[in-house]
């Protein structure tokens, strides 16, 4: 009982130890696009994807300007209810970008109520920092959470490396120089 009792203990410690997001990130300035990933125009499905999948977006501003992501398998939609979805990715799944832009930064909408459950990398390899956001999560009461990520590159992904958890995505939106 003892163990069980400290085992518990420790796993309160390391849940707390976790950093907190840096602070926001100043407004990106330029000539800049937006394109938002959603799990409407994902056109996963509910079930797993059996291999990865492309979809190419218009941006908000110009819908001539087009942004293209990959998205890696196995990765399903999930319906929550009341209209809202998210879309899972499953372990050694990833989302990322296939276009040649250079992105300033992502804005990545997601459920947070166990942590983030992802990492983000930018430029291949590089492991980027998450900061805090002032835009409000999609779903707020139950764990969204919004981070946003400076990439200055033209290569970034989103990864799933855990066993286990499946994070979920309300949403992705790139900022981006054409």
């Amino acid at each position: 009982m003892k163990r069980l009792l400290f085992v518990l203990a420790l796993s309160t410690l390391l849940v707390g130890c976790a950093p907190e997001a840096a602070p926001e990130l100043p407004p990106v300035g330029g000539s800049t696009y937006t394109v938002k990933l959603t799990p409407s125009k994902s056109t996963l499905t509910n079930e797993d994807s059996g291999s990865a999948i492309q979809v190419e977006l218009a941006s908000e501003e110009d819908e001539t300007v087009k942004y293209k992501f990959e998205i890696g398998s196995p990765c399903y939609l999930k319906n929550l209810g009341s209209g809202l979805q998210e879309i899972i990715v499953k372990p050694n799944a990833y989302i990322k970008s296939v276009s040649n832009y250079t992105v300033k930064r992502l804005v990545v909408d997601f459920y947070g109520g166990k942590g983030t459950n992802f990492n983000v990398y930018g430029n291949g390899e590089t492991s980027l920092e998450y900061h805090a956001s002032s835009i409000p999560a999609a779903d707020p009461n139950d764990g969204g959470m919004v981070y946003e990520y400076e990439v200055n590159h033209t290569s970034w992904q989103i990864k799933n490396e855990t066993e286990f958890n499946k994070p979920g995505f309300y949403s992705i939106s790139v900022i981006f120089e054409k």
